[in-house]
Parts: C-alpha cells; structure tokens; sequence
C-alpha cells in the first residue's frame, strides 16, 4: 500500500510540473527580426557592460593572446619557485 502511494505521489508531481511547464509564459524573451529592435537591445547591453567591445579595440583573438602570455608568466613563475625548493 505505502509503495503504490508514493508511486501515486510521484506521478502526480510529474504531472502537475509537466503542465505547470507547459502553460508557463515565456515573458522575458522575445524573437525579433526587427534591425532596429536589435539595435535597441545592442545599446542596453553596452550600457548594462560599461563598455563596448569596438571601443577597446580589441579582437577576440588579441584578448586570448594576452590570456596565454599571463598563463606563461604564472607557470615560469611557478617553475622557479619549485626549482629552488629541490636543491
């Protein structure tokens, strides 16, 4: 009896998610194909950043360089450090 109970339980929260996902809204985001709209939405994330990445200057690919020089630093670092603790 205790098991069919809680099989009952379980089924009946799987549904009631189930239902609960299927008639949710979905408020916060919209599609647009609008140019401008998606202007719009382009100057608020600038705003929201503080910055824009054209006003750096900086590609992609500039940044993941400067990345692997610190990773570089760090571990030259690190293997100096270990060498003077072995001898």
């Amino acid at each position: 009896m205790k098991i069919s109970v809680t099989r009952l339980f379980l089924l009946l929260m799987l549904v009631s998610g189930w239902t609960w996902a299927q008639t949710a809204s979905s408020d916060g985001v919209r599609e647009s194909t609008d140019p401008s709209r998606a202007a719009e939405v382009e100057r608020k994330a600038e705003t929201m950043s503080g910055q824009s990445s054209s006003d750096t200057g900086a590609s992609g690919q500039e940044i993941k360089s400067r990345k692997k020089a610190k990773k570089s630093k760090k571990s030259k670092k690190k293997s100096r450090k270990q060498g003077t603790k072995g001898g």
